[in-house]
């Protein structure tokens, strides 16, 4: 009997690949889901505008805000037909190669565009601008309670958001380079197969 050596590695890579068109699958569907209720709502609605309320312009600029959403319908159905691809053993190998660099630039202290400094630094100032905006806009009408002014709470919620997701990705560049030479160092010591399947 030949019995083929299977590469624990190169299986390893092709799973993470199925999983992740499997993620790009649910996510074509939803996405369809979601857009395509946008759409009935809004055709609906547009409806309810030219022939029960006579008013053409409004339920003219619902159909064309209609017909922009299903670009995004479109997207969606495209993003699930993606996820029906089979994974290839070539893909498997770019993917392989990809996470390699991955692994040794973030070893070597070189960190992903989202993580550098630079990016966190612009991040956490349209926090504060946000957050900033948020004031200005209460500070216009200040007799109305904070919840009920949906602008400023909008702001409000989408500063802080962006303070903690700053705060997320300064923790995890801290730890991301000691993690990624740890599991260098690992993959080295056992000698990752790099050919074959």
């Amino acid at each position: 009997m030949n019995i083929q050596q299977v590469n624990p590695n190169f299986e390893f890579h092709r799973a993470e690949l199925e999983r992740e068109r499997a993620r790009i699958r649910q996510r074509g569907i939803r996405g369809m889901l979601l857009t395509g209720l946008c759409i009935l709502f809004l055709l609906i609605c547009s409806l309810i505008f030219a022939l029960h309320l006579h008013r053409l312009m409004e339920a003219a600029f619902l159909v064309v805000l209609a017909l922009a959403w299903s670009l995004l319908f479109w997207s969606g159905y495209r993003a699930y037909q993606r996820g029906k691809v089979p994974v290839t053993s070539h893909e498997i190998e770019e993917h392989r190669q990809r996470n390699r660099e991955i692994l040794y630039q973030t070893a070597r202290g070189i960190l992903p565009t989202e993580i550098r400094l630079w990016y966190r630094v612009l991040e956490g100032l349209f926090g504060v601008l946000c957050i900033g905006a948020s004031i200005n806009v209460y500070v216009d009408d200040p007799h109305i309670p904070l919840w009920e002014n949906v602008g400023a709470l909008i702001f409000l919620l989408l500063g802080l958001g962006i303070g903690l997701g700053v705060i997320r990705d300064i923790i995890r560049g801290r730890t991301m380079v000691k993690n990624s030479a740890r599991l260098l160092a690992q993959k080295l010591i056992e000698g990752e197969m790099s050919e074959g399947e």
